[in-house]
């Protein structure tokens, strides 16, 4: 009976002659959710550049070539420091980051069409609607292949994301911001990692473009995890091959060309690379292999709180507990500890070293919340993202019966609401 009741209020709801009109009004774009794949892979974890991403000077300067060597007083000095600059409280003009962003349609496009052709596979666009169905399609097709690149994604910063950076480094002024932040626009090249092939051919390709001016690049980083033993710290691309593009570049003209190799904080290991687009503007593309990418997803909520960022209040549950680790220097550094162990295991788990599917987990005896372990963070933050579209769709049902005079959602339990709120009534809705 509850079925065919069920039926029956989506056929009244479509019914409806301005039904979708509100919905597409009341809901936010919230994308379906992918089928995870064989193995560790679950690409609907990825989240892929849909969020701001690790700095591109590294997370936190002070820091040593090798992290562990740098855990003393100074350098806990130096992160406090880091992290009280990156107060954003006092934000910039929202008026000026709207301005800039779109301005940055022009190059962002430019910057995906290039890369498109460069490689000759499309670039995926985190706004398109379809874009969850679209990347999982492509990491499952290219994988099983056995292709060098799995998926190319790219997402445009966002006004708030811009005002947010602006205030965080005091910056008033559009060509102040042009100059200073490099991340506007942001393009990720997903590898397999499971050898230097991939990122060798992506090198390949890059310094033939460079010659032949259809991209400019500016600078490389190389993040490499000081848990991994050579020749496996420096990941997915041999030095030589990377060398190939600065020796290009300098030929075309890009003097203050830089190439630094360095160890972050967290362990992070990819590759990211300054590349100049239209209008002054900086774009960022990186290299990255796709376990690692699915530990990053997770960890950079973590980064947010850590480097004192606010998350999304259905996350207040986790930012209470990183703000606990945040505050106190001990669990802070055990925490760091673990991220880089974690990142390792990943990668590792990209080279065939590792094959165990979980995340690495919070060892015993710690101080850390048990409620941060790496496996448990997706879980907290599934659990808010549900409770939310549950919010949303009796929010929508309330609506409907005061418009109605029709209880919709009177004898549904939660277990249909969320039915309703997860990918079967989101597809539907759009």
């Amino acid at each position: 009976c509850l079925d065919i009741y069920f039926y029956n209020c989506l056929i009244s709801m479509i019914s409806f002659p301005n039904f979708n009109v509100y919905l597409k009004n009341n809901f936010i774009n919230t994308k379906t959710q992918t089928q995870s794949l064989s193995g560790s892979f679950t690409p609907a974890n990825l989240a892929p550049l849909k969020a701001d991403t690790v700095v591109f000077t590294g997370r936190h300067s002070a820091y040593k070539q090798r992290f562990p060597e740098a855990l003393n007083n100074d350098c806990e000095e130096q992160i406090r420091a880091d992290k009280a600059i990156s107060d954003y409280s006092n934000k910039a003009n929202i008026k000026v980051a709207k301005s800039l962003y779109e301005e940055l349609e022009f190059a962002h496009n430019r910057f995906k069409s290039d890369i498109s052709q460069i490689f000759g596979l499309s670039v995926l666009d985190v706004k398109n609607k379809q874009f969850e169905d679209l990347y999982a399609q492509s990491i499952n097709d290219n994988f099983r292949a056995g292709k060098p690149i799995l998926a190319i994604t790219a997402r445009r910063k966002s006004p708030e994301s811009i005002a947010e950076k602006m205030g965080s480094k005091g910056i008033k002024s559009k060509k102040a911001a042009k100059e200073q932040i490099h991340d506007f626009s942001g393009v990720r090249i997903i590898v397999s990692g499971k050898d230097k092939n991939a990122g060798n051919y992506v090198f390949d390709k890059l310094a033939d473009a460079v010659k032949r001016g259809w991209i400019s690049i500016s600078e490389i980083e190389v993040f490499h995890n000081p848990e991994l033993r050579p020749p496996y710290r420096y990941a997915y691309a041999n030095e030589a091959n990377i060398r190939k593009v600065e020796k290009t570049a300098r030929k075309q003209g890009a003097k203050d060309f830089k190439l630094v190799t360095k160890s972050t904080e967290s362990g992070y290991p990819a590759i990211h690379m300054l590349v100049n687009l239209p209008n002054n503007i900086k774009g960022e593309l990186q290299i990255i292999g796709l376990n690692v990418l699915k530990l990053k997803d997770i960890e950079d909520l973590c980064y947010k709180v850590l480097t004192n960022k606010k998350l999304d209040t259905k996350y207040s549950d986790i930012e209470t507990l990183l703000e606990q680790v945040r505050d106190n220097p001990e669990e802070y550094r055990d925490f760091m500890e673990y991220t880089r162990e974690a990142y390792a295991r990943e990668r590792k788990k990209e080279l065939g070293i590792e094959t165990d599917s979980d995340f690495l987990h919070l060892p015993g005896g710690t101080e850390i919340p048990k409620e941060l372990d790496f496996n448990n963070i997706p879980i907290m933050k599934k659990r808010a993202n549900e409770t939310t579209k549950l919010e949303k769709m009796r929010g929508v049902l309330d609506k409907y019966g005061e418009l109605t005079d029709i209880d919709l959602y009177a004898e549904l339990d939660d277990r249909k609401l969320l039915e309703l709120a997860r990918e079967t009534c989101y597809s539907w809705v759009h």
